[in-house]
């Protein structure tokens, strides 16, 4: 027994990191028996066909962004996933993949802190953090509430991706630093590029390991520096230009121009909240939460910049602290302002300009902040050690209760909901839907209703479109012929568009519906205008894959050229879609049914 405690003792870091990655790994395995909530069914795994660990499937991955997102090492490993696991157990497999990544980056995170040294706040004696301040920020990043949803929602792996790359190019980094070998630190820069396959937010990386330099090192050198983070420059500059010449612009603003008063108030209040939200985890939503100009948040938005702005001013003049600041705490919070900057809302990123989950690389210089914090005063009094870990413990209790609402799809659904104040539109139409799935039409129509009625102006058309065409379903499903009349309305609108990108799922059942009613009266009455219209939405369809689906692209354009007799052209889409899923018996149907009439057309058949 004495040895194996002289043994961990003498393996300290080695058994802590052990230690870590277990009790990340024992508190978020309860995830494995969740539902799927509504939004896995989306383009990066509503296709089984693209995850098949095909080469093709390889390739087409690594040419196609999703959603207009590059994130081919997604793409990659969730087709690495369902070769493991299969189509049974793709769900459980997919979380447990991103349990393990989040393990190793609690690891990885721990490892950084072991190493932080700040040599300018005492060069004869520099400050480091101890094993038991590197746990502390360790366990707060692990189980902290905002992880959630990263690690339980299978699409938001490149979170996790992302953070995995970037801590293990950091430590490459540090060991180049070290050994002096510019070759190690040229590897680590091929790691950080990899991290542009999951999410772009990595890119002020180099311009973070310069404060870092900053922060370490007694006399800063110019030269060194730049030699050392040369290659990671250079891989960031290259996947900036690879994103303008190839991929285009991932997303466009959506609240007025880029110094508008809008989006300067986006911006200030992202970076409150990624502040604070990570000392007190409090109000964390699934989805986008929604943050009103209001007495709270303008107070919220004062608190952070003030402090952002004493930082600054505590390390120029002179005072008691003025080395601590100038040499630690203003360059860190220098670097939180860095770090945030890609996720800050001057440009959106997906739906919205803020998500708890955005915050997954944003709360760890926040965390740097508290363990150095729990190392300055936890040694000197009891009371500051039972404070700190208090406090780790709260957030694990409230990390553990909202892992619950991720439990069932209605958890998930109330949760998005909240208290029903300020819901983000997102989360009131997936109410709406999920309701209506349920054969619960009443409070379908009502959530729908309820998104026209808390829209802002810009919104607005596209909240009432969406409303229409959720209560011509309704009516549809009670046999009400008036449902045609108002899909048909709602997918004659101008905002209509919007809501094809914003709502790509919805919109194509919609315009199914209305393809499948329309042909119907083709076949019924002989009208060419119901032919026209079912070919004109067929073709809608095969656009609104927005190049994601290509099978599903294909298999529409075909049944437009079948519905115009044009069988040829219809024989070949069929063949180009079955190239991306050749096992689909649909297709394959589909196929055979159009070379028999190739064989056999309606017009032979009527005249014999």
């Amino acid at each position: 027994m004495d040895r194996v405690v002289e043994f961990l003792k003498k393996h300290a870091n080695a058994t802590a990191a052990v230690c870590l990655f277990m009790v990340t790994l024992l508190f978020y395995l309860p995830g494995l028996s969740f539902e799927t909530i509504p939004l896995d069914n989306s383009a990066y795994v509503g296709k089984e066909y693209l995850l098949y660990p095909t080469w093709q499937n390889f390739i087409y991955h690594l040419k196609t962004p999703v959603l207009n997102l590059y994130s081919p090492l997604v793409m990659h490993s969730l087709m690495l996933d369902y070769w493991l696991w299969g189509g049974e157990l793709f769900h459980q497999g997919g979380i447990l993949h991103n349990i393990i990544l989040h393990g190793l980056n609690t690891v990885l995170f721990f490892s950084l802190l072991r190493q932080l040294k700040l040599v300018r706040l005492d060069p004869e004696k520099p400050f480091t953090l101890s094993l038991y301040a590197s746990c502390f920020g360790a366990l707060c990043f692990a189980l902290h509430p905002q992880r959630i949803e990263s690690v339980l929602w299978i699409v938001e792996r490149k979170d996790v991706q992302m953070l995995f790359c970037g801590l293990l190019a950091v430590q490459i980094f540090l060991w180049a630093w070290r050994r002096n070998s510019l070759l190690l630190s040229v590897a680590g820069a091929v790691v950080y590029l990899f991290s542009f396959g999951a999410k772009p937010t990595l890119i002020t990386l180099p311009a973070v390991l310069i404060f870092g330099i900053w922060i370490g090192t007694e006399k800063f050198d110019w030269k060194k520096s730049l030699k050392f983070t040369a290659p990671y420059w250079v891989a960031a500059a290259a996947y900036f230009i690879f994103n303008l010449t190839q991929v285009g612009e991932f997303a466009a603003g959506s609240a007025g121009g880029l110094f508008s008063g809008a989006r300067l108030w986006i911006v200030a209040v992202n970076y409150a909240c990624y502040f604070f939200k990570t000392l007190i985890p409090a109000g964390i939503q699934p989805l986008y939460p929604v943050f009103p100009v209001s007495g709270w948040n303008i107070l919220l938005v004062i608190c952070f910049w003030a402090w952002a702005v004493s930082c600054v001013v505590l390390a120029v003049v002179k005072w008691k602290y003025r080395r601590l600041f100038l040499s630690f705490i203003a360059p860190v919070m220098l670097v939180f302002l860095g770090v945030v900057l890609p996720m800050a809302g001057l440009r959106s990123i997906g739906n919205a300009e803020f998500a708890d989950r955005y915050s997954y690389l944003a709360a760890l210089p926040v965390i740097i902040l508290l363990a150095s914090a729990c190392e300055f005063y936890s040694p000197r009094r009891t009371i500051w050690q039972f404070g700190f870990w208090a406090y780790a413990g709260l957030i694990a209790i409230l990390g553990y209760c909202y892992m619950q609402t991720w439990q069932s799809r209605e958890s998930f659904i109330n949760a998005a909901l909240g208290d029903g104040k300020n819901i983000h539109p997102a989360a009131l139409r997936m109410a709406a839907w999920h309701c209506f799935e349920n054969k619960d039409f009443v409070a379908s129509a009502n959530f729908a209703r309820y998104a026209v009625e808390n829209a802002t102006p810009d919104a607005l058309g596209e909240a009432e479109v969406y409303c229409l065409a959720l209560e011509g379903m309704i009516a549809l499903e009670q046999n009400d012929a008036t449902g045609l009349l108002m899909i048909d309305q709602a997918i004659s609108t101008p905002d209509w568009g919007k809501l094809r990108y914003s709502n790509p799922g919805f919109s194509e059942l919609v315009l199914l519906k209305s393809a499948e009613l329309h042909e119907a009266l083709w076949r019924f009455r002989h009208n060419p205008a119901d032919l026209e219209f079912t070919v004109q939405i067929y073709m809608v369809l095969s656009e609104l894959t927005l190049g994601s689906d290509p099978a599903k692209k294909y298999s529409y354009q075909a049944y437009a050229a079948y519905l115009q007799q044009d069988y040829r052209r219809a024989e070949e889409l069929t063949l180009q879609a079955l190239e991306y899923a050749p096992g689909d018996e649909n297709l394959l149907n589909n196929l055979q049914t159009f070379r028999e009439l190739l064989k056999n057309p309606p017009e032979a058949a009527a005249s014999n």
